[in-house]
Order: C-alpha cells, then sequence, then structure tokens
C-alpha cells in the first residue's frame, strides 16, 4: 500500500529591520526568523509565517466504513475497522468511530479507503473507539509493482 500525507503551506513574510547594535540589521520581528550563516552577506534573514488560513496536515487512518445499528457508546455516525498510517502502528486492526459535517461517509460503506481527518479531543468516551473528524476520503487502491 503507498503511504499518503498532506504538507502545510508556508508564506514568506518581509519584515522591516531595526538596528541590532552588532553594527548590522535584524528583522524587527525576529522571533519567527533565522539568521543565514555564510553566502556573500553577512546579515541575511529567513522569515516565514502560517498563513492565517492554512489547516495543520491531517492524520491518516485506512480501513473498512461500517454503519453501526447501535452502539454503546453512542457517537460517531460510521465506523472505521482499520489502523493509522503514521508509521507507528502495529498492524493490529482497531475500531474508530467516524463523523464529519463536509464529507458523505453513506456511499463510502464496505469500502476500503483512506481517510485524512483529526481526532476529536474529549474522546474515547466509556471504553468507545476514537472519534475521528473526517475531512476528505478515497477508495485505497493497492499499488501495482513494475
Amino acid at each position: 500500500m503507498q503511504k499518503r500525507s498532506l504538507s502545510v503551506a508556508l508564506a514568506l513574510l518581509v519584515l522591516p529591520l531595526a538596528p541590532s547594535g552588532f553594527g548590522g540589521f535584524v528583522p524587527a520581528a525576529a522571533a519567527d526568523c533565522v539568521r543565514l550563516e555564510g553566502g556573500f552577506t553577512a546579515n541575511a534573514w529567513a522569515c516565514v509565517q502560517l498563513a492565517d488560513d492554512v489547516q495543520p496536515a491531517l492524520l491518516m487512518w485506512t480501513g473498512v466504513v461500517r454503519k453501526p445499528e447501535v452502539t454503546s457508546y453512542q457517537y460517531g455516525t460510521h465506523q472505521l475497522f482499520g489502523h493509522a498510517l503514521d508509521g507507528k502502528s502495529d498492524g493490529a486492526p482497531r475500531l474508530y468511530a467516524l463523523k464529519s459535517a463536509t464529507v458523505n461517509l453513506d456511499p463510502w460503506v464496505g469500502k476500503t479507503v483512506i481517510i485524512g481527518g483529526e481526532l476529536v479531543e474529549g474522546y474515547p468516551l466509556e471504553n468507545g473507539p476514537p472519534l475521528i473528524d473526517v475531512r476528505q476520503i478515497e477508495a485505497d487502491r493497492p499499488v501495482k509493482g513494475n
């Protein structure tokens, strides 16, 4: 199976320079900046800042989507029987509760999928499974070798 991940975008930030007291200038908001060593200039700075609308990278899971009839834990609209794609999973499948305000999970029932989402804080409750807020879903297809 091919491992997939999503990345976080960065935006460059141009900052005004202020005297450093060491015979040079530093960015006025140097907390988000790194001084670049070497090269042809002695005072080069790289500054980055996450754009306001950038979301953190989604966590990924794979497994089969189920539609539960009755559960003891009473949260989530669907279930995933599978495992996290975090490189730390022991390979043993486990149960996750699913919810989503943006993705219709019904067409995926009974299918093997890859889910991108976030773990919901405060879960699991009373012996229930972790709850995933699903942001994206796609069919998991085996990767063919050469």
